[in-house]
């Protein structure tokens, strides 16, 4: 007698989850510069001190003796910082083509779009002139700094209070008039200041220990101001992708529905009446 009974499938295990396909969809170009552009450099600006104020918080965890921690924890406070700035750029570039979507769908209704709203749309240079201008004030100090910047030597320590007793005597007191000598602070020791905080990790890195390789990061620190404007440039370049994969999720999101809604209402035509 045959076995009528139906074999069930075997389950598939390593089935791959379906991704979400990007669908794009046309936008009006805007400019590289527009009115919004502003708010968004108070922003990028207000991201840099942030990064700074978390690399002092973190700068003594950071400046251990070991090299290879050293150089972890600094990258990855790098690495944060510059991710930071990618994911705002991609927010900023996906509005900027929601913008541009909206814009075009209006002038292809007749409707009059303002010069203005256009500009404010997506441009592939908007997210690189944006972030240089925000920075470009702390370039600008890192620079003059750079121009003017020496190699730092050892400083003489504070004395005893007992040798002051010798400082009467002839072969003595010649010796110990270096440490009355007194350096005021100028403009270049201020700046030296604020590119030491801009750049903590890096001088992290290098270590108080090395002056020649801090006397090469003074000099080149106005170059540390340019990942951070590649990192916001670089994610605004993927808004157009982000808009087009919000757009595939919609779009799997109603097939979804669209499927479920059927089968409902198969299930409900299937289903036996009774007789009256």
């Amino acid at each position: 007698m045959a076995n009528t009974t139906a074999s069930k499938p075997a389950p598939v295990f390593g089935r791959k989850k379906k991704t979400v396909k990007p669908v794009k969809k046309p936008f009006l170009k805007g400019a590289p510069w527009s009115s919004g552009c502003a708010r968004r450099m108070l922003k990028i600006f207000g991201t840099a001190a942030a990064f700074v104020i978390m690399a002092l918080f973190f700068g003594g965890m950071a400046g251990t003796d070991s090299v290879f921690l050293r150089w972890l924890l600094n990258g990855v406070l790098l690495l944060v910082f510059w991710y930071m700035l990618f994911a705002e750029g991609v927010g900023d570039g996906d509005g900027d083509v929601a913008l541009g979507e909206i814009n075009l769908q209006c002038r292809q209704e007749g409707k009059a779009v303002p010069e203005k709203e256009v500009q404010r749309g997506f441009h592939p240079l908007k997210g690189f002139l944006t972030a240089f201008l925000a920075l470009l004030p702390l370039m600008l100090v890192m620079l003059l700094y750079a121009l003017n910047a020496k190699k730092q030597v050892y400083a003489l320590q504070s004395l005893p209070s007992w040798v002051t007793s010798y400082r009467g005597e002839e072969q003595i007191g010649g010796a110990l008039e270096y440490y009355n000598v007194t350096v005021h602070a100028g403009l270049v020791d201020y700046l030296r200041v604020v590119t030491r905080l801009l750049c903590m990790p890096y001088v992290n890195i290098a270590t108080a220990q090395n002056a020649d390789v801090l006397l090469l990061l003074d000099r080149l620190s106005p170059l540390t101001m340019l990942p951070p404007v590649l990192a916001y440039g670089i994610g605004y370049l993927r808004g157009p992708h982000s808009r087009a994969m919000t757009h595939g999720s919609i779009q799997a999101n109603n097939r979804r529905r669209a499927r479920k809604e059927r089968k409902r209402i198969r299930r409900r035509n299937d289903k036996p009446r009774e007789i009256v």
